[in-house]
């Protein structure tokens, strides 16, 4: 008597780290791929049609759609959000042409509350980067993934530099303001979150 029909084999197809929603953290993943299989004596001979892929994590065991891949893991958040600092940073330091020495020290400790390691060497390499940084990529990025909480201490560390040396700054309020734009807070959001930083160093 032969025997013969149909099974669903799986195979791994990559594996990486994604942010999983089931654990609430980046995890590791497999990139599963089902596909049916002719059998002869319950032996898988001829590949057929693939059924589909998916996502299995490797905490939680949950499976996932492979479009889930697309989105943003908190590490690549993370590494965003201290380069957009550290960029915006830089950017509403040298807004104004000459970079005074309270106008380091304010952009420095401004860094430092997201970047505990932050020193002056780095301010002096972001300085001399700060025109060919990609900063408008970066914060649309950020833009749709950061909360609105979290724009506002962004734009914070730029907005800290306005009056750095006493005085407001009319180049630094502008670029901060572009900087604001970039991040699709309103134009009355920005205001209030410039009016905010400048009235702290006043």
């Amino acid at each position: 008597m032969l025997i013969w029909g149909w099974r669903t084999r799986t195979k791994t197809l990559s594996s990486g780290i994604f942010f999983s929603p089931r654990a609430g953290c980046d995890a590791p993943y497999e990139l599963v791929e089902a596909r049916k299989w002719f059998t002869f004596f319950f032996i898988p001979l001829i590949p057929l049609s693939v059924l589909g892929t998916y996502v299995r994590c490797g905490l939680t065991g949950a499976e996932y759609d492979a479009k889930i891949l697309e989105a943003p893991t908190n590490a690549d958040v993370l590494g965003q959000l201290v380069l957009g600092t550290r960029e915006m940073v830089a950017t509403a330091a040298n807004a104004g042409g000459f970079v005074s020495d309270n106008t380091r020290r304010l952009a420095v400790d401004a860094v430092r509350d997201h970047v505990a390691e932050y020193d002056d060497a780095q301010l002096e390499q972001d300085l001399r980067t700060a025109g060919q940084a990609p900063l408008a990529d970066r914060l649309r990025y950020l833009s749709g993934t950061i909360s609105d909480t979290g724009k506002e201490r962004l734009l914070l560390s730029a907005a800290a530099l306005i009056t750095a040396d006493g005085i407001p700054n009319p180049a630094t309020d502008q670029a901060v303001r572009w900087m604001g734009e970039q991040l699709l807070l309103s134009p009355a959001h920005v205001h209030g979150i410039i009016a905010q930083a400048t009235s702290q160093l006043t």
